[in-house]
């Protein structure tokens, strides 16, 4: 079975658009957007994502984000060697592309 590398999203609610933006400018990667919520206060949801090895960059929407669950998610991240990336409420197509990049997150790490 392949494992297709993948890209979490986390912070606000889902954007629809900007996921199509993303799955059809960087093809070979499965973006997931995690939504966040204020009254929600705990982060174990995050570990089996981050836990998983196709799970290559984590991108944090800072501004629709709990403080608490963003130092969290970059423990965790640093816990399981993901590349975390912050982001100012929306997802630049082009700063996860040089982020995917710079960690060398290729379509063929993950065969």
């Amino acid at each position: 079975m392949q494992t297709h590398p993948t890209v979490l999203i986390v912070g606000g609610h889902i954007g629809h658009h900007t996921l199509r933006r993303l799955q059809a400018r960087l093809s070979s990667f499965v973006f997931k957007w995690i939504p966040t919520r204020e009254s929600d206060p705990d982060c174990s949801s995050f570990r089996a994502r981050l836990r998983r090895p196709e799970t290559c960059l984590v991108v944090i929407l800072n501004g629709l984000i709990r403080h608490q669950h963003g130092h969290d998610l970059v423990r965790l991240s640093r816990q399981y060697a993901k590349r975390v990336l912050h982001q100012h409420r929306s997802p630049s197509i082009t700063q996860i592309q040089a982020a995917l990049e710079m960690c060398g997150a290729t379509k063929t790490n993950f065969n």
